[in-house]
């Protein structure tokens, strides 16, 4: 029953993996802007980037999937 287990365990890693990287590639790439999404339709480009900021979608894609 134990060998079981930590079958099932060792096998759920890399299916958490797929779904997480699978998810990520979605929202970022088909997902739009959440920062104008956020900022609505009178925000400043100033006001954009200060969101983008905060949030960190300034950040190089493998920080963001860290962050994610």
């Amino acid at each position: 029953m134990l060998a079981y287990l930590i079958r099932r365990l060792w096998q759920m890693v890399p299916t958490l993996i797929g779904v997480v990287l699978l998810v990520f590639v979605l929202f970022h790439f088909f997902g739009g802007d959440p920062a104008e999404i956020l900022g609505g339709l009178n925000a400043t480009p100033e006001q954009i980037q200060a969101i983008r900021q905060q949030l960190g979608l300034n950040e190089p894609w493998w920080v963001q999937l860290w962050i994610f």
